[in-house]
Formats: structure tokens, C-alpha cells, sequence
């Protein structure tokens, strides 16, 4: 469908949504604008997708190297890579564009459990699955165009439920880009970060608390 007939119908949603006579036919609509509003698609792994943006925390815009392992967070989400990263680039904060960042990187291993490598103590294992999501961030997008006539690529309120724990699709969609299709969710305290890890990968993710 070309661009301009989805925003015709998405002008023709806006109008009938609240029409008790016509909302089946908004319901049609919305769903013809969801099926053509894409999803976010499959992407290549990119760890500076996990970077921050805080001018005033400038170590943050940057993935440390720490020995075999490294790392980037924006203090939402957090992932570390495994891999063989060279001496010259150890113990160093490199940014986007290749250059050295001065300073002090936090203790990111401190936000892991002790027992990373063995069983989680204390966490389960829930699996979601990353097709709902991306048909997820779909719905979200098409409702949005409907409404505002307009889409965008994210919105921070959009939200998607593992285990009855929100999280925010766009950096729950960062780590479906390392593969990662399963949390570790702590049993009693819903609100602590919940855990990833693979055989390449640890990382963390914060719920949204409401």
C-alpha cells in the first residue's frame, strides 16, 4: 500500500474511532494500517545501541573494555559481550567514533548476581517470545499513525509484559538483536533489574515501574 492511501485511511480512523455507529469500521481500519505499518525489524547486533546519552556522565557514551569481556549501559540496560578484544584496548572507554574517553567506568559486574555462571539463585528462567514483540512494537506504531497521522520510530511508553513484568520494547528489542529471547526475573522482587545471559552475552534490563 502506498504512503499516501495509509494516511488516508489513518485520517478516516481518527474520525470513526469515536463513533459508537462506526467503530467497526475503525476496528478494520486499524488493523489494515497494522499489518502495513512495519514492525522493527530484524538488526544486525550493535553494542553501541546499549550507550547512553548523558552529556554530563561522558564514560557512559562509551563500551569498556575489561579484560575478555565488553561492556556498554545507559543505566536502563545493560549488556556485556564476550570476546578477544586485544591488550591495547584494555581497561580503555571507547566511543562511537573510535576515539578514548577519559575517565572512571562504574562497576558494572556489581549489577549481576555473584552467581552469574552457575544457577541464578533466587531468579526463573521466563521465556517471551520475540515474534509477539516485534508485532507488539507493530500495533504500538499503527495506533499511533491512526491517531496523530504520524509514526515514529520509538516512544519510551511502550511497554511489553515477560512473566507479568513490563519492559520497555525499545531496549527489550536491543537485546532480541543479540539473540536474547529469555529473562532471568527475580521470584519475589519484581522491580530489581532482570538478568540476561547466553553463552556470549550478561547483561541486565530495568522494568517500568508504575
Amino acid at each position: 500500500m502506498k504512503q499516501t492511501s495509509i494516511d488516508k485511511l489513518s485520517k478516516i480512523y481518527s474520525y470513526l474511532k469515536d463513533d459508537e455507529q462506526w467503530s467497526y469500521c475503525a476496528k478494520l481500519i486499524k488493523e489494515v494500517l497494522r499489518a502495513e505499518t512495519p514492525a522493527a525489524g530484524a538488526s544486525k547486533f550493535d553494542i553501541y545501541r546499549f550507550v547512553g546519552s548523558d552529556k554530563l556522565r561522558p564514560v557512559m557514551q562509551g563500551v569498556y573494555y575489561d579484560g575478555e569481556w565488553r561492556v556498554a549501559s545507559d543505566s536502563f540496560k545493560m549488556i556485556a559481550e564476550k570476546g578477544d578484544w586485544g591488550e591495547e584496548l584494555q581497561g580503555k572507554i571507547i566511543g562511537k567514533d573510535g576515539s578514548e574517553i577519559k575517565g572512571h567506568y562504574p562497576n558494572w559486574r556489581s549489577i549481576l548476581p555473584k552467581d552469574i555462571d552457575g544457577e541464578i539463585l533466587g531468579y526463573e528462567p521466563i521465556s517471551f517470545d520475540k515474534k509477539a514483540l516485534s508485532e507488539k512494537i507493530a500495533e504500538y506504531r499503527a495506533e499511533l499513525k491512526a491517531v496523530l497521522g504520524k509514526s515514529t520510530q520509538w516512544d519510551t511508553a511502550w511497554s511489553f509484559s515477560v512473566g507479568g513484568v513490563n519492559f520497555s520494547c525499545k531496549h527489550l528489542w536491543a537485546f532480541v538483536s543479540a539473540g536474547v529471547d529469555t529473562l532471568y526475573i527475580h521470584k519475589t522482587e519484581k522491580n530489581r533489574a532482570a538478568i540476561v545471559r547466553t553463552e556470549k552475552y550478561v547483561g541486565a534490563i530495568m522494568p517500568i515501574v508504575k
